[in-house]
């Protein structure tokens, strides 16, 4: 159930609701006026910190991008991509087919670990 923000609040409160623009590369909320938003666009500290801004998403971006690529399925099909080849064909099911293996593998290795530790009801 949502209740509302401004439930309670009276006019001896001295608040309203305003609207407001985020700006992320300065982390700012500037007021929803069109005078506000472009004094602020040209303003030499967001002009720096947007182009800080632009850098660190580019940043994230390459390592997210390297930690997709880390997967083994997904860097084998990348791999057949690659080559011209189609990554999504059906011989691309062996490659799912032995991660798939190797990950049964752990899972029952898990498992039986699991059991082992088990208590028995002797």
């Amino acid at each position: 159930m949502a209740t509302d923000i401004l439930e309670g609040v009276t006019p001896q409160d001295h608040m309203e609701e305003v609207k407001s623009v985020h700006c992320n590369a300065c982390n700012l909320n500037i007021h929803y006026v069109y005078p506000s938003v472009q004094s602020h666009i040209k303003s030499r500290k967001h002009i720096k910190n947007r182009e800080e801004y632009r850098m660190h998403i580019k940043k994230q971006s390459v390592h997210i991008a390297s930690t997709i690529l880390k997967n083994p399925t997904v860097s084998a099909r990348y791999e057949l991509y690659l080559k011209g080849e189609n990554p999504f064909d059906t011989q691309d099911d062996q490659v799912d087919v032995t991660v798939e293996s190797d990950d049964n593998a752990e899972s029952e290795e898990s498992d039986s670990e699991e059991t082992a530790a088990m208590p028995t009801d002797e």
